[in-house]
């Protein structure tokens, strides 16, 4: 591979130390952030610039002709700059800016003087190299806005502490507009999750089987929302997203979207007490455009099945009197089965296997949404 790093070949001294404390603002990101590329008569080098939130540093990727592994570094802001400090046997130093939608790319070797000081990059020593910008596909442009959208929110949400009432009803706007979007369609929803246990911004992202609907539940310290979208077609295409379930309860999380058949689906959620937590299984059936809920759970609206909390269960406690294993509701869309743990059944006596498998519109199961009845 021809990369940058091997065509400015230096033998280089330990580089400069970059003191950086805050995170890159925004406009720098846009302005740098992307793949970039140089033409030359026998080979093509493209390098790219990525930046993570609430890092102090971008992330410079050397792919060069792509014949070889990228080269990665660490970039770091100086006033409108990008630096990378040369490494012995490593890197060159190398500055960036960027001057009418071009990459300047310079670089220049590190020289270690006598007394083991670092001399200064003279400019008139800097080799430049002038790279254009790869523009963006539309499902790239599409993920970057997406992604711009939620940092920029929980940004200023920090910042206000969650009293900005209006910020959060401007980002919900933003979000249900990207997420009736046709190009959902085609994204890798897993670029976009964020774990709870990672990050106090939660996102979770399924597609049903059938990929006809999609479930999102977004939670943080300061604003939560759950939401079901439907595609719409139109001559075999997606042409985007009808919202046709939204729900922004506290403590109240969408966890599995399934389908059941061409007019309805299994949704399964979650919510949160003190001390105990409830899985609750819904069929909704289509009537009219409009999506409702059906009694599908012998003559009910939903299945509940609790847990007691770990809150119930203090250090050294007895072990006789701790919660009981976590029980949770899952579904086998291939048998259309659903499996809810044990239960206590209180006409027999007896112990059963909470599981139903959907027929003739119905999931035939025994009642498990008391405490009592939990084994």
């Amino acid at each position: 591979m021809k990369s940058l790093f091997t065509i400015f070949s230096f033998v280089c001294s330990i580089g400069f130390s970059f003191a950086q404390t805050h995170s890159i603002p925004e406009n720098i990101k846009t302005l740098f952030e992307g793949k970039w590329i140089i033409v030359r008569k026998y080979y093509t080098n493209t390098v790219e610039i990525k930046f993570e939130k609430d890092k102090d540093y971008a992330t410079f990727i050397d792919i060069g002709t792509g014949e070889a592994p990228p080269h990665i570094l660490k970039a770091y802001l100086q006033e409108n700059k990008l630096v990378i400090p040369a490494k012995t046997h490593e890197n060159d130093y190398v500055e960036m800016t960027v001057k009418n939608g071009k990459l300047i790319f310079k670089t220049c070797p590190t020289i270690e003087k006598e007394d083991g000081t670092f001399q200064k990059p003279d400019e008139k020593h800097l080799l430049s190299k002038v790279f254009t910008k790869v523009p963006l596909s539309a499902q790239e442009s599409y993920s970057r806005k997406f992604f711009k959208t939620l940092s920029e929110y929980e940004e200023k949400a920090t910042t206000s502490a969650g009293n900005d009432s209006i910020l959060h009803l401007d980002f919900e706007k933003e979000f249900e507009a990207l997420i009736t979007n046709s190009k959902m369609a085609q994204f890798p929803t897993k670029e976009l999750q964020r774990k709870c246990n990672t990050s106090a911004f939660c996102l979770k992202i399924q597609k049903s089987e059938d990929k006809n609907f999609i479930l999102y539940t977004y939670a943080s310290p300061f604003y939560h929302f759950n939401y079901i979208t439907k595609t719409i077609k139109g001559n075999n295409k997606i042409k985007g997203y009808k919202i046709i379930l939204k729900n922004n309860k506290w403590h109240e999380y969408f966890t599995q979207i399934h389908t059941l058949n061409n007019n309805e689906f299994l949704l399964i959620e979650q919510r949160d007490d003190l001390v105990f937590s409830c899985n609750y299984a819904y069929v909704y059936q289509s009537n009219g455009g409009q999506y409702k809920q059906k009694k599908a759970f012998e003559n009910r609206l939903k299945l509940t099945v609790c847990n007691f909390t770990e809150i119930e269960n203090p250090p050294n406690s007895d072990p006789e009197h701790q919660s009981l294993p976590v029980r949770t509701i899952t579904f086998d869309y291939k048998n259309k089965t659903l499996f809810y743990g044990k239960c206590h059944d209180t006409n027999t006596g007896k112990t059963t296997t909470g599981k139903a498998t959907y027929k003739n519109g119905k999931f035939a199961i025994k009642n498990c949404n008391d405490r009592k009845d939990v084994e």
